[in-house]
């Protein structure tokens, strides 16, 4: 039996991260479309303590919960103290393979997330990114994940020309590459970039702008992308013709989204990611990151698509379960389940 996991995010720092509820059926298998939760492990905008044990969670039919790297707090986390700039908690304790799996029973797939905004990966050597596979495809094997989650939010940086891999991104493509060979058939590819290194590609290709792009087109049209969580909060983000818009809007939302579906044209280089392969971020709940969105918001959002998403991810587990899970709860409302 085989769980997934992820790790935190939503512009929150740390380094993992997981999500949480999501429902669809199977990752990668076509089913309805969900709400996916990340598991925050950050140094900004705690909210207040929660269990993030799998066992403890609150459950949502058909939930997917991402988790990172470092593993899921099992008890509430607790600020314990700076070290090297960063902030370690106390109380933490990884799953076990047969906790996992016992998740995996109850309904969730477990991604594996890798990257974070305080968790760089050096992609800029063949040699480490192999390095990297080689350490992670054992722990993806032994812990039965379901697939990984590609969150690289430094180090990854164009070339100019979108038909040109950077050192950046090729090697990026050799870590996803060199896991999905390693794994079994159906192992899943999602990807969380936050929106400069997509969309931000209408304005100018090169640095962090449209970085994502060759990546994402490469797996969105060999099929193996499962989906793309792009993060709808924390700045203002363009559509496809260059035009801005704030986070946290209905308009914001319905640019990114229907931008992707269309296409978006770089330098005569097209990428599209479908609406059924779309899972949009976005806050929880105030607090959470910029861009929160009101359930009344949300519903204005995504019922104009009529399920034709995939669903939506939301940062994070942690601060919808220190308000009594109005995001998943509104979201599962919206999906009729």
């Amino acid at each position: 039996m085989r769980p997934a996991a992820r790790g935190g995010r939503g512009r929150a720092p740390g380094a993992a991260r997981p999500r949480h509820l999501r429902g669809e059926a199977e990752a990668g298998r076509q089913g309805p479309p969900g709400v996916l939760g990340e598991l925050g492990r950050r140094r900004e905008r705690r909210p207040p303590a929660a269990r993030l044990d799998p066992r403890h969670r609150r459950p949502h039919p058909r939930a997917r919960l991402q988790r990172g790297q470092r593993g899921l707090p099992r008890h509430p986390l607790r600020r314990h103290r700076a070290v090297g700039g960063r902030f370690c908690y106390s109380t933490v304790k990884v799953p076990t393979p047969a906790e996992m799996c016992q998740a995996k029973q109850d309904g969730l797939t477990v991604l594996m997330s890798i990257g974070g905004a305080a968790a760089g990966i050096d992609l800029n050597s063949t040699a480490v990114a192999d390095r990297f596979v080689a350490t992670i495809v054992p722990l993806l094997k032994k812990y039965n994940f379901d697939g990984i989650d590609i969150d690289i939010e430094t180090g990854l940086v164009g070339s100019g020309s979108i038909t040109r891999l950077s050192p950046s991104q090729a090697n990026l493509i050799r870590i996803i590459d060199g896991v999905l060979a390693q794994m079994p058939a159906g192992f899943g590819l999602t990807m969380a970039p936050e929106t400069a290194y997509v969309t931000g590609g209408s304005v100018a290709y090169g640095s962090i702008w449209g970085a994502y792009l060759p990546v994402v087109k490469k797996y969105a049209d060999n099929g193996r992308l499962w989906w793309l969580n792009m993060q709808y909060y924390n700045g203002s983000m363009y559509g496809c013709s260059g035009d801005s818009y704030s986070a946290g809007t209905v308009a914001g939302f319905k640019a990114q989204t229907d931008c992707l579906d269309r296409g978006l044209v770089v330098q005569g280089t097209t990428v599209r990611v479908p609406y059924d392969k779309q899972v949009p971020g976005l806050p929880a709940q105030p607090g959470a990151g910029g861009g929160y969105m009101a359930p009344g918001l949300v519903a204005q959002a995504w019922n104009p698509y009529g399920g034709r998403l995939k669903g939506l991810m939301t940062w994070s587990l942690n601060w919808d379960g220190s308000r009594n899970w109005t995001f998943g709860d509104n979201v599962r409302a919206l999906q009729g389940r």
